[in-house]
């Protein structure tokens, strides 16, 4: 059995997962064109909830320590947005590229969304060079391109296990 029974090759499929990939993509982007403050504003905001969430005391704290507390992780939240929001990328483009060619070989099925994902990654670093107080940074395309390839991988072995697990049911 092969992967088509999970992501079949009908139009459905096709249009569910195009739909789902390009709505996220759209996601990206609106999130990359947002001013450099409001940015910062968003990922501090999220700084903020995983202090009151895992460090104890947080909440008792002065706002101004919160707020410092915030902006000595914000770094880490972006980075770390930036590798997950992919990750995603990276499992909707397989998803979607498996609709099209469920029998592709291994290679394939990891190369294209790969590639895809990537000069997805560039073009949105390329699109924040036009967005006031933000930057294009070739390092964020390193961090978005390993998600890429961690959703690809990830995916691709959930449908191993689920094909595996199919045959001895």
């Amino acid at each position: 059995m092969r992967n088509q029974h999970l992501f079949g090759g009908g139009n459905q499929s096709r249009l569910l997962f195009c739909f789902l990939t390009l709505l996220w993509m759209s996601l990206i982007f609106l999130f990359s064109s947002q001013p450099g403050e409001e940015s910062t504003e968003v990922s501090t905001w999220v700084g903020r909830g995983i202090g009151r969430i895992f460090v104890p005391g947080f909440q008792d704290a002065a706002p101004s320590a919160q707020e410092a507390w915030a902006l000595q992780i914000d770094f880490y939240v972006r980075k770390g947005a930036h590798f997950s929001v992919y990750l995603v990328l990276g499992m909707l483009l397989t998803a979607s590229f498996l609709t099209f060619r469920p029998a592709a070989q291994l290679r394939t099925r990891i190369l294209i969304p790969f590639a895809l994902g990537v000069l997805y990654a560039a073009s949105d670093e390329f699109h924040q060079l036009f967005v006031p107080g933000r930057s294009g940074q070739v390092r964020d395309v390193c961090i978005d391109s390993s998600g890429v390839m961690i959703g690809i991988l990830l995916l691709t072995l959930v449908l191993h296990c689920a094909r595996r697990l199919r045959r001895t049911c």
